[in-house]
């Protein structure tokens, strides 16, 4: 999930997901890791137009990721809630999920968290610690804040 969010923070541009940035031998030689495989997946205008979409999870009244928005930077992102399943069945509680991008204008990080909880979903209890954990990256990485303006207005259907 978080790659696929990265897709889109990328410019529609996919990036396999890798750990190894270096091997480092027994004489101390370092010798760079194998570069991820990348490749278009998505046109960088569907992707701007998602991420646009996907701020209004954090910034429309009623939204279920309000608890995501971190003053200063436009965030783009979206909730989720679902079963936790042990050999096909059903545990009690949900898993709640934030993942999103900042800024969503020009976005540089992108943080997927999933947490399991007796009865909360994605707005209650995964956004607000997307908002700590972004909010620590973006301020550690010295990310300035959003300067396009505001985040776009939308127009929600019923009112």
């Amino acid at each position: 999930m978080a790659a696929a969010y990265a897709t889109i923070a990328n410019n529609g541009t996919y990036v396999q997901p890798h750990l190894i940035k270096d091997v480092i031998g027994p004489d101390g030689k370092r010798t760079p890791g194998k570069a991820p495989v990348t490749r278009s997946v998505l046109s960088p205008q569907n992707a701007t137009a998602l991420r646009t979409m996907l701020e209004a999870v954090t910034t429309v009244d009623h939204a279920t990721g309000l608890a995501a928005a971190i003053p200063g930077y436009r965030v783009a992102g979206k909730t989720g809630t679902g079963w936790r399943l042990v050999d096909g069945e059903k545990q009690p509680g949900e898993v709640g999920s934030f993942i999103g991008m900042a800024p969503a204008e020009h976005p540089r990080y992108v943080v997927a968290v999933f947490a399991w909880s007796p009865g909360g979903e994605g707005g209650a209890v995964a956004a607000p610690a997307f908002r700590e954990m972004m909010g620590f990256t973006l301020r550690h990485y010295r990310v300035p804040p959003s300067t396009s303006g505001k985040s776009p207005k939308f127009e929600v259907f019923p009112r």
